[in-house]
């Protein structure tokens, strides 16, 4: 693992539910990328990341969900409130690289996003 980069299993899954959430700052923005699936189980991690960046004063994130198959109504709801925050500072957070399954999920929350 990288430095930044957590991974979260959750119990049973034999590695089918691993999560990777990865933070690298930049400027003008900070990137988070993410690999696996997003569920209830392990939506603090990507949470704490987002918070991360937000902690560092970063007011625009990228977060490459490049790697996500499967996203929550718990991963929903971090994005949901990041992306709140974020606007409410003049930020923003710009979700990139959705596949179909999690765009679909993105689409009925309102949640903006670039495939």
């Amino acid at each position: 693992m990288t430095n930044g980069e957590k991974t979260n299993r959750e119990p049973g899954s034999g590695g089918k539910w691993e999560l990777r959430v990865a933070l690298s700052a930049g400027s003008p923005a900070a990137t988070v990328s993410v690999s696996g699936r997003v569920s209830g189980a392990n939506a603090a991690r990507l949470d704490e990341a987002l918070e991360g960046a937000w902690v560092a004063g970063t007011r625009r994130i990228v977060l490459d969900l490049q790697g996500v198959d499967y996203l929550s109504s718990a991963g929903v709801d971090v994005l949901g409130r990041m992306s709140a925050r974020l606007a409410n500072a003049g930020g923003e957070l710009l979700v990139v690289h959705v596949q179909a399954p999690v765009g679909l999920v993105l689409d009925l929350a309102a949640i903006p996003f670039k495939a």
